[in-house]
């Protein structure tokens, strides 16, 4: 039934086209020689890049039977009603998208199935709402099957990092490899922005006995574990660094709280001016260790650090960098999947 209609992103071979669309594909036949059945071709279609859309029926134990050409004049479905609805029912079934940082502003995206995620890249309604936070667009790759990792094109270090992260794990990947290619939505739509590089097995300079040495050594097996050894250090750093931005936000709240208390004091003529200059100090100094602490978090530039150090000893200006530096810490975690609440975040 059309209730559960779901598209499959998967891998189209040999198949490339640079903007999106649903182009039929010739299914393999099963036996060689045997006679084609009039409507019984599977429903699979090219649709962008090298991925293809494949339509199954999904039933509440999770097993899937393919979509037939006949079933889908049955439901009388087009390809782009059937894909308009299967992405519905998707979302219906696995959640809706949950963006999560993931390293150095590259973003993933996540639901209730850790093995269909890349499903979202049909999700337009969602694509769509990101052009509002950047209007030029994001830069999507999905390197290998069950995954989705984006970046924001108005960020050309982000769109690197996204490059170099999709480009390991799609050749660590092997069969699991989904696309070796780089996708952008924009106000036209999804179309290819560029192809992941090929790996640098050895440098052509070596010897050729030290060459073939290398090569023997340099299995597969040997990339695959390497790239997944690279991917877990990032996001071992990440998970540091939401650590690390973490704990300076919570300091720069309680830092809020005793700067206004402090002034309240000042008015109040409650201590001596010498008390007051020396709780001044300490407050500073405690201060500048959260602005350090969350710009390293957010990794902030060396010169961006020593500014907000600088502006840390000046009164109410020290404030609103403060609040500055903890309104971005807590889109940040926040969009990581962190709770932050008043006296802080947590995981």
């Amino acid at each position: 039934t059309r209730e559960c209609l779901c598209a499959i992103v998967a891998s189209a071979g040999n198949h490339f086209q640079p903007t999106e669309g649903l182009k039929p594909l010739a299914a393999t036949p099963i036996v060689q020689g045997a006679p084609a059945v009039e409507g019984a071709e599977p429903a699979m279609f090219s649709y962008l890049g090298d991925v293809m859309v494949r339509f199954v029926f999904t039933a509440k134990d999770c097993l899937e039977s393919p979509v037939r050409q006949e079933d889908m004049v049955r439901l009388d479905l087009t390809p782009e009603r059937a894909l308009a609805l299967a992405t519905l029912n998707f979302k219906r079934m696995h959640g809706a998208p949950q963006a999560g940082l993931f390293v150095e502003n590259v973003y993933t995206l996540r639901g209730g199935n850790p093995d269909v995620y890349a499903g979202y890249l049909l999700d337009r309604a969602y694509w769509r709402s990101q052009l509002e936070r950047c209007a030029q667009g994001v830069i999507v790759a999905l390197p290998k099957r069950g995954s989705l990792f984006f970046a924001y094109a108005a960020d050309p270090a982000a769109t690197q990092a996204l490059k170099r992260l999709a480009a390991r794990l799609y050749h660590a990947a092997d069969e699991h490899g989904l696309s070796a290619c780089l996708y952008r939505f924009d106000a036209q739509g999804w179309h290819v922005h560029e192809r992941l590089p090929l790996p640098q097995l050895a440098q052509a300079s070596r010897p050729a006995w030290r060459l073939k040495d290398v090569r023997s050594r340099d299995t597969a097996g040997d990339a695959r574990r390497r790239a997944e050894r690279d991917a877990e250090k990032d996001g071992g750093d990440r998970e540091e660094k939401l650590a690390l931005a973490a704990s300076g936000q919570k300091m720069a709240l309680y830092g809020i709280a005793l700067n206004l208390g402090l002034r309240g004091i000042e008015r109040s003529n409650a201590l001596p001016d010498v008390v007051l200059l020396a709780l001044a100090l300490v407050l500073n100094i405690y201060v500048l260790v959260g602005m350090v602490r969350i710009c390293s978090g957010l990794n902030k530039t060396q010169t961006e650090k020593i500014i907000f150090m600088v502006l840390a000893f000046f009164p109410l200006v020290n404030l609103a960098a403060l609040v500055y530096l903890s309104l971005k810490a807590t889109r940040t975690l926040r969009f990581a999947g962190w709770t932050v609440g008043l006296l802080g975040a947590r995981r």
